[in-house]
């Protein structure tokens, strides 16, 4: 049982360094960096939410959206944004933009309302999930119709994850290294290596079975070599 227990742990682990290692791969080849770190990967963008203005906050009911709340230090896939998609856009959309406070950033907030404007664009209120605590309550407004503005979107958030984004961080620090990739890799190291010495024992094992079983059967035969000699009273 602690055998199967062991090789189960082992063949976990390898299959997600194997995943692991393809997918930093794949992103390595085909991604590019944004100004600002972002990486893209075709018409996609992965993102970090650095701050709370998206999490959970009881005041906010988002059980009827696609996504809901972003906890802090989540990774976020981005669709980028072209300008015939902003006809599908609808409140509750989750949508990441660049805007201008007292320097531009970027921001990660949910759809307040969305309005076609008659000469042209939209008109796209913006604000976070969390209204508690010590995040403000801001509005961002952006006008698509605006050519070169600071304030525009990049993309709408099609995809969440608070695990790989905790990964993703851990990997930033030494010490996340040490807990995510070495202390990893010197445990499969430590159960192949007990795996192949679970082998040679079970060999030497078969290999003094095998030998005594021989050992056996020469006694046996040379018991009856002896009958045989003893019956022709020789």
């Amino acid at each position: 049982m602690i055998k199967k227990i062991f090789k189960i742990l082992s063949d976990i682990l390898l299959y997600c360094f194997i995943f692991l290692g393809l997918i930093t791969i794949i992103i390595t080849l085909s991604s590019k960096k944004d100004s600002d770190g972002a990486t893209n990967i075709f018409n996609y963008q992965l993102r970090l939410v650095i701050t709370d203005s998206m999490d959970k906050c009881s005041e906010t009911n988002v059980s009827k959206y696609k996504i809901k709340s972003i906890p802090k230090n989540s990774l976020v896939l981005i669709k980028k944004i072209k300008d015939n998609d902003y006809k599908k856009i609808k409140e509750g959309d989750v949508l990441t933009f660049r805007y201008l406070y007292t320097e531009q950033v970027t921001i990660t907030h949910r759809v307040k309302s969305i309005v076609e404007k008659d000469t042209g664009g939209y008109i796209i209120e913006l604000v976070g999930d969390n209204k508690t605590g010590e995040s403000e309550l801001l509005v961002q407004t952006i006008d698509t119709s605006i050519e070169e503005s600071p304030n525009y979107i990049i993309g709408e958030v099609v995809y969440t994850s608070i695990i790989i984004g905790f990964i993703l961080n851990m990997l930033k620090s030494s010490l996340g290294i040490v807990f995510i990739i070495i202390i990893p890799s010197f445990i499969i190291i430590l159960l192949e290596v007990i795996k192949i010495i679970n082998m040679t024992i079970i060999e030497k094992r078969k290999l003094a079975e095998k030998k005594a079983n021989e050992k056996e059967q020469e006694i046996l035969e040379l018991k009856k070599k002896i009958r045989e000699i003893e019956s022709k009273g020789i």
